[in-house]
């Protein structure tokens, strides 16, 4: 019987970290901060408003920067709970060995899109504020370049752990 490396066993632990890095990243460079005259806006936001600060209280206050960067961050768990966990799960599931990939691909981007749709009916039904992502065609596209890469990565986490999990055997 062969030993099991750390990073075998950890493997879900640490690509999870990675992919949620992944999705910080794609939402903070596809939907940033903007910046105008009266100083920075937020564009992706949850609650009543969003944060309105002058630029010195941004960059000197760090507690003012978080509250710009928490619904980047809460969207990032998101995603990785929908592309890491459950993804995994269902796939593990109902697929047997044959085409993980793009299984995975499939499973977890219908899963960020009907996250997405869930995040609409709840500010729709006025349970929570936030932004609408299924409004505008614009919107749309953004959801699309979002939720493909990170599609594609929780396809790919899925087949090479089963390929790791191959060669254990």
């Amino acid at each position: 019987m062969r030993s099991i490396s750390f990073y075998h066993r950890h493997y879900w632990a640490i690509m999870s970290l990675v992919y949620g890095v992944l999705a910080f990243l794609l939402l903070w460079f596809l939907i940033p901060i903007s910046v105008d005259g009266g100083g920075p806006s937020a564009t992706f936001y949850w609650g009543s408003h969003p944060p309105a600060v002058t630029f010195t209280q941004y960059y000197q206050q760090w507690g003012v920067r978080l509250q710009f960067l928490y619904p980047y961050i809460i969207a990032s768990i998101i995603v990785i709970v929908i592309g890491c966990c459950i993804t995994t799960v269902v796939v593990h599931r109902f697929w047997h060995r044959n085409h993980l990939f793009a299984a995975s691909f499939v499973v977890s981007l219908i899963l960020l899109l009907f996250a997405a749709a869930i995040s609409d009916v709840g500010t729709t039904l006025h349970f929570w504020r936030g932004p609408v992502m299924y409004q505008h065609l614009y919107s749309v596209a953004l959801i699309l370049k979002v939720s493909v890469p990170l599609s594609l990565a929780s396809g790919a986490l899925v087949a090479i752990r089963n390929g790791l999990a191959e060669n254990l055997q």
